[in-house]
């Protein structure tokens, strides 16, 4: 009951302040969440990503017969860095997702191309 006093003594002018206050209020927020939405996406492609090359490169390893120490030997990368690689935290360069396809015999977009698709699809 006493807001309603409160209330009904502001005047019409301070209604469209306060309205316009908690407008730019509300607006900020939603900018603020779409923003954390965008890069969360953003986030979340890119781990699906590395995730999904690092699969590739792991099955194209395997089935060549190969340990991690021959793959990264032949590429002439650290073998720390193909192991975080095949598990999905680091992502590749292009120059070293060219060195794994040569090393792997195979064109760079046999890495690639599976993993665009399957991202196009979203």
């Amino acid at each position: 009951m006493k807001g309603f006093y409160v209330s009904a003594s502001l005047s019409a002018q301070h209604h469209y302040c306060i309205s316009r206050s908690i407008d730019r209020v509300k607006a900020r927020t939603i900018e603020r969440i779409n923003g954390f939405c965008k890069s969360y996406n953003k986030t979340k492609d890119k781990m699906e990503i590395k995730q999904a090359v690092g699969e590739l490169v792991r099955q194209k390893r395997v089935k060549k017969g190969w340990s991690q120490e021959q793959l990264s030997s032949e590429a002439g990368i650290s073998n720390r860095f193909l192991q975080d690689i095949e598990a999905g935290e680091k992502m590749t360069s292009l120059t070293t997702l060219f060195k794994l396809s040569d090393a792997l015999g195979v064109t760079p977009d046999k890495l690639i191309l599976p993993v665009w698709k399957e991202w196009i699809r979203g």
